[in-house]
């Protein structure tokens, strides 16, 4: 009988633990169960020889398991299930993953004073490592009030301002329905914050940790976290040591596998052309704003505009863009009027590297571009140059002679930013 692993949770879509965990577990699977009856008979079953536990059932499952050990007792939660004589034992290797991280940060446990977003299970592992560490000079904030001298509201902020060096964010605010929800706190209300982790990893960059970079503060995700208590759970799968040497360039093939390459600038640059090839290459889904909106109003783009409007249109761009900023691997083309809008941009920040598209103004065609109707490309660029340039990663020259030798060249410098440490 084939031995059968895997994860549990409520929503599953946009996990990477199947892949993580297949380095060296291939019978790895997901289970998505939407209420506690479904994780009750899924343990009932015994259909799995180990399996992890994610949102929201780390701590509702300790009443369904007969055992636990003294880590996850203490911690109050499990993520880590293993069949043992028979009979399921509860583990939690998120402390083991939230310890790696911050010491990767440089954060000194024992003395930095840090607030913790949420008060969930995986609040409870990272209060763990602190007490664990001798530190009581924490707290969890949440939006009910707690006799336990650790737990603040929301409102007693101020009073510990200037005490924060580090904020943990363990709530779910900035993944997956919640990505462009605004920050639980703001950070630069903190003046003496050195240090920011957000246990999220899908967006590679939340809101949260995009203030933090802006307040040039150091950061991480919850990448590391996730990589390295699925290298802990494994060894209790499997009952024995592992190398983590099998799992550390994970990271850096995960984030660039879930990035996203927003192309942008003037129409008739070569977005399009290029983007097409270039996913190709990447081996990401091209999604193009401008077909988009064609194909959802069976309108051409001069249409659009010649019947409804710039304003109308410019609506409509921003709501696909919207959509696409929650997905990833993907190789998105922009019409170029779309990062006029502040929060377009913003939304693809969270997992985009920016390439700002150019090309000789006498190479772009003018035929079907309602702009260019009243303004030459040059004029325009002239209007937008601040902008474009305000928010690319990269800047390529389309030369147009040779698609196949731009498309390279183009995702030669993708590479070489990503490389040169572009999200760590």
């Amino acid at each position: 009988m084939l031995v059968k692993y895997g994860l549990i949770g409520r929503e599953l879509s946009y996990s990477l633990s199947k892949e993580i965990h297949s380095v060296v577990n291939n019978n790895y699977e997901y289970y998505p169960c939407k209420t506690e009856k479904d994780v009750e008979n899924l343990i009932k079953s015994k259909k799995l020889k180990a399996f992890n536990v994610t949102i929201p059932y780390k701590e509702i499952i300790m009443n369904f398991i007969s055992k636990v050990d003294s880590v996850a007792a203490n911690i109050g939660s499990i993520n880590t299930v293993v069949l043992e004589d028979g009979k399921y034992v509860g583990y939690n290797t998120d402390y083991i993953g939230i310890l790696e991280t911050l010491d990767r940060l440089g954060v000194n446990i024992k003395t930095s004073k840090a607030l913790i977003l949420g008060s969930g299970g995986s609040s409870k592992a990272v209060e763990y490592v602190f007490k664990n560490a001798g530190n009581f000079g924490y707290y969890i904030v949440s939006r009910r009030a707690s006799e336990n001298t650790n737990y603040i509201t929301y409102n007693d902020l101020s009073r510990i301002k200037d005490e924060v060096e580090l904020v943990i964010n363990t709530t779910p605010i900035g993944m997956h329905k919640y990505i462009y929800e605004e920050p639980l706190i703001k950070l630069s209300a903190f003046k003496n914050l050195k240090y920011v982790f957000d246990l999220i990893y899908n967006p590679n960059k939340t809101r949260l940790l995009l203030e933090a970079k802006s307040l040039g503060l150091k950061t991480a995700n919850g990448l590391w976290m996730l990589i390295s208590q699925a290298h802990a759970a494994e060894e209790y799968f499997l009952n024995k040591k592992i190398s983590i040497d099998k799992f550390v360039a994970l990271e850096k093939d995960l984030t660039f596998k879930t990035l996203n390459i927003v192309l942008y600038g003037l129409a008739g640059a070569g977005k399009s052309t290029i983007g097409k090839e270039l996913s190709k290459l990447l081996g990401k889904t091209f999604y193009d704003v401008d077909s988009i909106i064609e194909k959802r109003t069976n309108m051409t783009i001069p249409e659009i505009f010649s019947t409804f409007g710039e304003d109308n249109f410019r609506n409509l761009e921003a709501e696909v863009v919207a959509e696409l900023g929650t997905k990833n691997n993907c190789c998105i083309s922009l019409g170029g009027g779309a990062i006029l809008k502040p929060e377009s941009v913003e939304k693809l920040k969270l997992n985009a590297m920016f390439v700002h598209i150019m090309r000789d103004f006498k190479e772009i065609a003018l035929k079907g571009r309602p702009l260019y109707q009243d303004v030459s490309p040059e004029e325009l660029y002239k209007l937008r140059q601040k902008v474009y340039e305000s928010i690319e990663d990269i800047r390529f020259l389309n030369e147009g002679n040779d698609i196949a030798l731009s498309v390279d060249k183009c995702k030669n410098l993708i590479i070489q930013k990503f490389n040169n440490g572009y999200f760590f």
